[in-house]
């Protein structure tokens, strides 16, 4: 990630009270969508200071708590489906190397997490 282009963009950001879109960031910037968001657990240009959604980008300043929230709410209903996709991949992977067939609970995602109280 380059640190002074996040920093320029952050700085930006905060003059506006709106959602910004990744096409308005991506022109401003000239960068791609993708060094936005990061990959590979290297952080993107704006994911240290923003939340994202359908409307494109909002500095985490001016979010509301419910637009927080849903954030979140989005972030973890991925990693979600992301940790489940791996185990469903891991055990096709068993399975067409035994004969066997996939545990079911590995649909349920009831595995990946700790029930909450």
């Amino acid at each position: 990630m380059d640190t002074d282009l996040s920093i320029r963009i952050e700085v930006w950001l905060l003059t506006q009270t709106r959602w910004v879109t990744a096409d308005e960031l991506c022109q401003r910037f000239e960068v791609n969508e993708r060094a936005l968001r990061g990959h590979n657990e290297i952080p993107g240009l704006v994911t240290e200071f923003t939340v994202s959604g359908d409307r494109g980008y909002l500095h985490v300043r001016y979010a509301s708590k419910n637009q927080l929230d849903r954030f979140a709410a989005r972030l973890r209903a991925n990693g979600i489906g992301q940790l489940k996709r791996v185990k469903r991949i891991r055990a096709a992977w068993v399975a067409a190397r035994t004969g066997g067939s996939p545990p079911v609970e590995l649909h349920t995602g009831q595995t990946l997490l700790p029930i909450r109280a």
